[in-house]
C-alpha cells in the first residue's frame, strides 16, 4: 500500500531545454493535482544522466528518455540502462517527436515500457505523461 510520505522520482533525459521545461511543468502540475510527492530531475547529456542513475539509491523512479539526441540517441541510452540488473527494473518511457512505426517498434524491441510522442498540445502531453507517472508511480510505491 502506498505511504503518503513516499516520494517518486521522475527523471528526464532530453537535449532540448524548452522540452525539459515543458515536461517539468506537466509533472509539477500533475503532482499538485494528485497530491503526490514527486521529485523531477532533468538532464541534457547522457553521461551525467547515467551517473545519476548509477548513484541513485532510491528505487521509486521512472525515466522519460528522448529518442533523438546529438551525442547518443535514446535507443543507445536505453540499451545501456538495460545492461544492469537494476536498470532492467527501471520503468523507461521513450519520449520522441517521431511517430514512425519503426521507432516505436525499436523502442519496445529494446525493452522500453512505453512510448509517448512529443507534443505541444498541452492537453495530450499532460494526459500521456500523467498517465505514465500515475501507472509507474503506483506500481513502484507499493
Amino acid at each position: 500500500m502506498k505511504k503518503s510520505n513516499d516520494t517518486f522520482n521522475v527523471i528526464l533525459l532530453d537535449d532540448d531545454e524548452e522540452d525539459a521545461l515543458l515536461v517539468r511543468d506537466v509533472i509539477d502540475e500533475y503532482a499538485r493535482i494528485s497530491d503526490k510527492k514527486i521529485k523531477f530531475y532533468a538532464f541534457q547529456k547522457p553521461e551525467p544522466f547515467q551517473k545519476f542513475l548509477q548513484d541513485m539509491v532510491e528505487t521509486r523512479h521512472m525515466v522519460f528518455l528522448d529518442v533523438k539526441m546529438p551525442e547518443m540517441d535514446g535507443f543507445s541510452v536505453l540499451k545501456k540502462i538495460r545492461q544492469s540488473i537494476a536498470g532492467r527494473r527501471i520503468p523507461v518511457v521513450m519520449y520522441s517527436s517521431s511517430d514512425a512505426e519503426s521507432d516505436i517498434q525499436r523502442a519496445y524491441d529494446n525493452a522500453a515500457n512505453g512510448y509517448i510522442e512529443k507534443s505541444y498540445d498541452l492537453k495530450y502531453l499532460s494526459y500521456s505523461m500523467s498517465a505514465a507517472v500515475e501507472f509507474f508511480g503506483t506500481v513502484n510505491l507499493q
